[in-house]
C-alpha cells in the first residue's frame, strides 16, 4: 500500500508529469500512476496511409453517427403522454433534443428507424488522429 500511496499522483507535494501520448489507447487507472508508462499502440504504414485517403480532399473524416437528436422547435407541449412509446428510447415527442439511435427510435409517428447519417464524430477524429500520432511515434 505505502508503495501505490508513493506512485500516486494525488501524492501533496509531488508532481507528476503526464504521459507524452495520452489518448492513443484505452486508458487503465493504472497509467496514472507516476512511472507508469503508456504503450503506444503500432500502426502500420498501410493503416495511416488508409487513414489519410479516407480524408480525400476533405479536412475531416465521416463517420456514422451513433445517436442523433431532434432540431429544436420551441417549448413542446405541457400535456402529459400517457402512452409507453418512449419509455427507455432516451427521446420524447419530436419537441425532445435529447440523442437517440436513429436505428431504434421511439415507436411513435413521425419516427422511423434509419440508417445512421453520416457527421463528424469527436470520438472518431481522436482515434484516428492517435493512431496517425501512432504511427508517426513509431517511425
Amino acid at each position: 500500500m505505502a508503495e501505490l500511496r508513493s506512485r500516486s499522483p494525488l501524492t501533496p507535494g509531488v508532481s507528476a508529469p503526464l504521459p507524452t501520448y495520452y489518448s492513443v489507447r484505452d486508458i487503465k487507472l493504472a497509467d496514472l500512476l507516476r512511472g507508469e508508462g503508456v504503450d503506444v499502440p503500432a500502426v502500420s504504414e498501410a493503416e495511416a496511409a488508409q487513414l489519410v485517403a479516407d480524408l480525400g480532399t476533405r479536412d475531416y473524416w465521416l463517420t456514422p453517427l451513433e445517436t442523433v437528436t431532434n432540431p429544436y422547435r420551441g417549448p413542446g407541449s405541457t400535456r402529459p403522454h400517457d402512452g409507453r412509446a418512449y419509455m427507455s428510447r432516451n427521446v420524447g415527442d419530436v419537441y425532445d433534443t435529447s440523442p437517440y439511435d436513429p436505428q431504434k427510435p421511439p415507436e411513435e409517428h413521425p419516427y422511423e428507424p434509419r440508417e445512421r447519417p453520416l457527421g463528424i464524430s469527436t470520438s472518431a477524429f481522436v482515434s484516428n488522429m492517435a493512431k496517425l500520432i501512432a504511427y508517426v511515434h513509431g517511425h
